[in-house]
Parts: structure tokens; sequence; C-alpha cells
């Protein structure tokens, strides 16, 4: 039987899953270099060969940009992603770590998050095939399992939250072009809350006080790797929200069934 705490964790889970970082701003550094691993940037991005979005000058259609990093991941047929949300509030820090591996080829999805809270902690395993999504939820007092049919939808599963407000809600950004383990990469630099709108739960880009991030996007629209820093305010209260990302093991990334299913 599922106990009303590991319900109320998988709410929250599916709210920060589904709704990138929202759920916690309402409620509640990296250099170039290391940004993707890029390595000889240089300054002239002219000759990059730019996906659909993308430009030397920056992001140059948010939703272009979007379906960019989207289809070029649906279409490597597989890839493996780790991310980090980090949010500083008075009431303390909030950590939500996952990694996820997708198989769109044979449509199956494995997902791991370990969240920590100033007043909860624990792990959510996500497996998803076809047309069922299994999940388990371990907090400190108690293990629950759950599966129910949902349908394999692709473009939701190409772990694009963590980055759409740098592809959406950001200008102003400056280019450069490096490479990146034998494959060339653009990186897109800001170090300014200038130009930076509406950003997960913050409504009036009057309450960002500052930002700093960069990301690294390859020739096909796809989003490798990012890292940046937001600071804002909400009721008078000083926040920080920080994120690094990385996208791996583009079609080359299986996903097995874990060992728990049947108990779902």
């Amino acid at each position: 039987m599922r106990t009303r705490s590991a319900l109320a964790v998988s709410v929250l889970l599916v709210c920060v899953l589904l709704a990138g970082c929202s759920a916690l701003l309402g409620d509640g550094n990296g250099d170039g270099a290391s940004v993707g691993g890029t390595a000889d940037l240089t300054p002239d991005a002219s000759t990059f060969d730019y996906a659909d979005g993308f430009g030397p000058d920056g992001v140059v259609d948010g939703s272009a940009a979007v379906e960019s990093h989207q289809s070029g991941l649906i279409a490597a047929g597989s890839y493996a992603t780790a991310y980090n949300y980090t949010l500083d509030t008075a009431e303390g820090t909030t950590v939500l770590d996952v990694e996820g591996r997708v198989d769109f080829d044979d449509t199956r999805v494995g997902q791991q998050v370990v969240f920590d809270r100033p007043n909860a902690n624990g792990t959510v395993e996500i497996y998803r095939t076809d047309d069922t999504l299994y999940r388990r939820v371990e907090t400190e007092n108690d293990t629950s399992f759950r599966r129910r049919g949902q349908a394999f939808n692709a473009e939701n599963l190409t772990a694009l939250d963590p980055v759409r407000p740098l592809l959406s809600n950001i200008s102003g950004y400056e280019a450069s072009v490096g490479d990146r383990d034998g494959a060339t990469v653009v990186v897109y630099e800001k170090d300014s809350s200038e130009g930076v709108d509406s950003f997960y739960g913050v409504r009036d880009s009057a309450n960002i006080t500052s930002f700093s991030g960069r990301f690294a996007v390859d020739a096909d629209g796809v989003v490798r790797s990012a890292s940046y820093e937001l600071g804002y305010v909400v009721d008078g209260e000083e926040r920080t929200l920080t994120v690094e990302y990385t996208v791996s093991a583009v079609g080359e990334t299986s996903v097995s069934e874990p060992d728990w299913t049947d108990r779902a």
C-alpha cells in the first residue's frame, strides 16, 4: 500500500520532471572550457554549420532551437543524460540529481532521481516501455512501487526542461566555436541578467538579479552540455539556482529493465 509520504514525494518529482524546476521555485560555474569538454575556442563563429534556430549571434529562433534539440536526439536513436538542480533559499538547500537513459529505437527509458530537501530526501526510479510506466519511490521510511499505462512520446523524452529557458527566454549570447571529443560545437555564453526574461517560476524579469551561463550545441542542434546560475528575488528573499547538464553516448545508449518492475 502506498503511504501518504510516498505519494507526496511522487507528486513532487512528477512536477519537477514535467515542468522543469517551477514547482521548487514557486514554493520554495563552470568556465567555457568545462562546458561540454570544449577546448581551443575561437571567437570566429561564422564557419560553424548551424542547426535551425541557432546562429553566430546566438539563438535566433527559440522555438526552432527547441525543435532542433528534440529532433536531433530522436534521429540519433538514443542518448544518456545527467543533470543537477541546486536551489539555495533562506529555508536551506534543495538538490535534485537526475540520470537518464533513453532508447528511442527500442522505446525504453530508465531514469533515477535523487532528491535532498531540507525536510525530505529519497530516490525515485522510473522505467518506461512503449505503453507502460513503472515507478519505484524510496524515502527514509518507505519504499513503494507503481505502474500505469502511458504511451511512449519521444518529444517529451528529450531532456529539454533544464535547457529550454536557455533557448527560449534569453537573448544576447556571445558565440565561439571549439572542438569536443573530435566533434565541432558552438559555445554560447552570457554573464548578465539583461535580456533574461521569464525563467522557470520567475515571472517578472525585474526580479532576476544575476545570470551567468554557457552551453554547447552540436551541428544537429543538440545541447550537449550546459552550466548556469540564476539569482532572483521572491517576496523579498534572495534565491540562487544553479544547473549542470550533460548529454552523452548519443546513438550509443541502451536501456535494461530493472529487477523491481514485477513488484509494481
